[in-house]
C-alpha cells in the first residue's frame, strides 16, 4: 500500500499557485509576443494548462508571464535527462570519463545478476546518453503505470535501481535502435558517480561541476543507495533552468566559462542518428544525446514538427518544455500541468519562429 500511495503522490503533484503579493511583474515584448502568450495561456486543448511562460531572444526577456512562483523548485522530470547529458560532458571535458568508455568499467557487473551479459558488457555511455543501449524497456506512466518498466524502476525498486536496470533483458544490440528509457539514464548517472567517487569526488559531483558555478538552487533525488536518478527527479526554478538553456545555447559556455566542449555539443544534437537503423519513435520525434530533435525520421521520411527546421527540445511529463531555437537565439520555457497530449507543439513551434 505505501508504494501505491507514492506513486498517486508523484503523479499527481502539483506547482504551488502565487500569492499576488508576491507576483512578478509580466513581461510581453511586441506583437507576436502578445499573440504566443495569449494562444499558450487560453490553449483550447482538454486538459491543457500552462503555468508560467519564460521567453528568452538574444538574451532580451520578451515573455515573463507566471501563475506560480518562478522560484519555486520545479520538477523538471525527464528534463532531468538533459541534465544527466551535460554532467558527462562536463566531466569529459575534464578528462575524468568519457562518452565511449563501456559503463561495464565503471560498474562491477559481478556484483549483479544480469541476463544477455555479454551484450551488456558492449553498452558504452554513449548507446545510454542516446537511448540505444538495447535494453528491453517500457516507458508509460499514468495511462498505464502497472505494465511501465519505468514505474516498476522509480516507485517499487528504489531501492536499488541499477540492479532493476540490468535485471531486464536486451531487445537488440547496443548503437542500432533508438528505444526510449529512463532506465538508460539513470544506468548513465551511476556510471559517472562511481567514477567520480573513486577519485575521491564527492557524492555532491552535481553541485561541483555545473549547480554551483551556475548559481544554480537545485533538488536531485536519489535512490536508496545513493545513485542520482537523472532520469526524472531533478528540480530548479524556471529562471535556473533557463541558465540550463543559455548554456546548450552557447555549445558549453556560460558567464565566460567552457563546461562542455563545442564538439560535445555537436554530439547533443546529432546523437547516433547517422548510424542507428531507427532514429526515431511513432511521432516521428528524433533523439540526439539527452535531448530531443526535429531529424527527419528515417521510417517515415517525416520530421515530429512538420518542417525540416532545426530545434533542440527539452521535454517533461505534464507538459514542461523548452524549445531552443539556435538560428534565433531563442530559448522558450513553459511551466504546465497538462494532463492530455492536446498541446499543439507544432503550431506552438510555428508561432516562435515569427518571433
Amino acid at each position: 500500500m505505501k508504494y501505491f500511495f507514492i506513486l498517486a503522490l508523484h503523479l499527481s503533484m502539483t506547482v504551488p499557485s502565487i500569492a499576488e503579493n508576491s507576483k512578478p511583474e509580466d513581461i510581453v515584448k511586441g506583437d507576436q509576443a502578445e499573440k504566443i502568450v495569449d494562444w499558450v495561456f487560453k490553449h483550447p486543448g482538454k486538459y491543457v494548462k500552462t503555468l508560467g511562460m519564460y521567453i528568452l531572444k538574444n538574451d532580451d526577456v520578451l515573455v515573463q508571464k507566471f501563475n506560480t512562483d518562478p522560484k519555486n523548485l520545479l520538477p523538471l522530470w525527464s528534463i532531468s535527462k538533459t541534465i544527466s547529458v551535460i554532467l558527462l560532458g562536463i566531466l569529459e571535458a575534464q578528462g575524468k570519463v568519457h562518452r565511449d568508455s563501456e559503463v561495464g568499467q565503471h560498474i562491477d557487473f559481478s556484483t549483479y545478476k544480469i541476463p544477455d551479459l555479454k551484450i551488456k558488457k558492449k553498452v558504452t555511455f554513449s548507446h545510454l546518453a542516446t537511448m540505444s543501449s538495447g535494453i528491453d524497456w517500457t516507458e508509460t506512466y499514468d495511462y498505464s503505470p502497472f505494465n511501465s518498466n519505468v514505474v516498476r524502476m522509480l516507485y517499487f525498486n528504489n531501492d536499488d535501481v541499477t540492479s532493476y536496470i540490468l535485471s531486464q533483458p536486451n531487445k537488440y544490440p547496443p548503437g542500432e535502435y533508438f528505444y526510449y528509457s529512463s532506465g538508460d539514464t539513470n544506468l548513465l548517472s551511476d556510471g559517472i558517480g562511481r567514477e567520480l567517487i573513486q577519485s575521491q569526488f564527492s557524492r555532491k559531483f552535481p553541485w561541483e561541476f555545473l549547480f554551483d558555478p551556475l548559481k544554480i538552487k537545485a533538488t536531485f533525488e536519489t535512490d536508496k543507495k545513493g545513485v542520482y536518478l537523472g532520469s526524472s527527479y531533478v528540480f530548479m526554478s524556471i529562471f535556473d533552468l533557463a541558465k540550463i538553456g543559455k548554456l546548450i545555447l552557447n555549445k558549453g559556455r556560460y558567464g565566460g566559462k567552457e563546461f562542455f566542449k563545442p564538439e560535445f555539443y555537436q554530439y547533443m544534437v546529432n546523437g547516433l542518428n547517422s548510424s542507428l537503423k531507427v532514429n526515431c519513435n511513432s511521432k516521428n520525434m528524433s533523439y540526439g544525446a539527452g535531448v530531443w530533435l526535429n531529424k527527419v525520421c528515417k521510417r517515415s521520411g517525416k520530421t515530429y514538427l512538420g518542417i525540416n527546421r532545426e530545434v533542440i527540445m527539452l521535454l517533461g511529463h505534464y507538459g514542461q518544455s523548452v524549445f531552443i531555437i539556435p538560428d534565433k537565439k531563442i530559448i522558450a520555457i513553459r511551466l504546465a500541468e497538462d494532463r492530455s497530449k492536446n498541446f499543439d507543439r507544432r503550431e506552438y513551434f510555428q508561432m516562435l519562429l515569427e518571433l
